[in-house]
């Protein structure tokens, strides 16, 4: 993840999925499962429809918010 203005962002992460795909990811301090993670449960992805997706992950660890912008390419 990179960060800016105290914010860290993943982005042009995607591939294909297909319809009731789940995905599935966590934020980790460190690269490290040891240490802490965000959000406390794992962040869950929904696939509504077969395509290509791409997804823009953020977080800010002011307040330990995980958002994710995911958008259907094709």
């Amino acid at each position: 993840m990179t960060k800016a203005d105290g914010i860290y962002h993943l982005s042009n992460l995607g591939g294909y999925f297909e319809q009731g795909a789940q995905i599935e990811f966590k934020v980790v301090e460190d690269h490290s499962w040891d240490n802490q993670s965000w959000p406390e449960n794992n962040y869950l992805i929904y696939i509504h429809e077969t395509g290509a997706y791409s997804f823009d992950i953020t977080f800010n660890p002011a307040d330990s918010k995980v958002s994710v912008d995911m958008n259907k390419v094709r």
